[in-house]
């Protein structure tokens, strides 16, 4: 998950996840720099939350949280989505600036 920041500084959520139970996440998360954390409980825990984050992203947060399913998606398909996604974020808080300032 990567946070960042709106232009009014308000943290902004962009969920890039595995879906859970699939193999590959796990082969993923265990040859990273960090894999000695990347235990079975660890990796047990974080598919669970990544389930719960999926079943909640459009509920619990204000506004949802969009989520990008990399389980299949090439690593430059999935940053064209997101940059996609922010771009239409931006320019939607841009025209409601313009809009509030009558700009």
């Amino acid at each position: 998950m990567d946070l960042s920041r709106d232009l009014e500084g308000n943290v902004v959520l962009c969920a890039g996840l595995f879906m859970p139970g699939i193999p590959t996440r796990n082969s993923r998360l265990r040859t990273r720099e960090d894999a000695a954390m990347w235990n079975d409980g660890m990796l047990k825990r974080h598919e669970e939350f990544a389930r719960w984050l999926l079943e909640h992203a459009d509920t619990d947060y204000d506004p949802p949280m969009p989520t990008f399913d990399s389980t299949s998606t090439p690593p430059a398909l999935l940053a064209e989505q997101i940059k996609e996604y922010i771009g239409l974020k931006w320019h939607e808080s841009v025209g409601e600036e313009k809009k509030g300032t009558g700009v």
